[in-house]
């Protein structure tokens, strides 16, 4: 049995062919391939195995692409609530329309801007981060459920604290960390993590050792 999927365009569409040839993995496959046409040359990649095993050969050597955005986008709003159906199921975030996202961003009263992560041209996850005097406060950041592999919340983290020195920033806010909540336990796997109790920053190590 055979699944086939083609998309016309002139952008590039490997991440969306590989992603649509996912869902079809059910049927079961021995093998999987793709092939592009790029300025009337075809470009075939092939190989044995499952979908994720394409993926790897596909992405090897790939690097994401960085893009400062001033302006929210419905392709910003679709991967946005793509994640959060994919996340958070049950946040009344998932009842948010474009004009809430929008809002988010343009009438936060503070310079807010989303920084956009593309692969092979396509938007993988973004942040909208706010910039500040002295640093860069990460507000809400999102990303694709196909491209978990990536670990795309460290990386953007990682990210926006090597390009916060283009802006002469200080510090990177991470904002809320809630003791025993899973999906924040990530914010505390960075050695210099600092967290406010009482008014006063402390060291998460320290303050995990008392």
């Amino acid at each position: 049995m055979c699944g086939i999927i083609g998309i016309a365009s002139n952008k590039s569409v490997s991440v969306n062919i590989i992603n649509a040839l996912k869902k079809l993995e059910y049927r079961g496959y021995d093998s999987a391939g793709l092939a592009t046409i790029n300025k009337g040359k075809i470009d075939e990649k092939k190989c044995p195995g499952r979908v994720e095993k394409l993926e790897k050969i596909l992405s090897k050597g790939k690097i994401f692409q960085r893009n400062i955005k001033e302006k929210p986008t419905y392709e910003q709003f679709y991967l946005f609530k793509e994640y959060l159906d994919y996340k958070h199921p049950d946040s009344e975030m998932n009842d948010m329309i474009f004009a809430d996202y929008y809002s988010m961003i343009k009438n936060s009263g503070i310079d807010t801007k989303i920084i956009e992560y593309r692969l092979d041209n396509t938007l993988i996850s973004s942040c909208i981060t706010d910039f500040l005097d002295d640093a860069l406060s990460m507000v809400y950041s999102f990303y694709s459920p196909y491209s978990t592999k990536y670990s795309l919340g460290k990386f953007m983290i990682l990210d926006h604290i090597e390009f916060s020195k283009n802006y002469k920033k200080e510090l990177i806010y991470l904002g809320y960390w809630i003791s025993g909540c899973k999906e924040m336990e990530y914010k505390k796997d960075f050695i210099s993590s600092e967290i406010l109790i009482n008014g006063e920053w402390i060291n998460y190590e320290k303050e995990n050792k008392k």
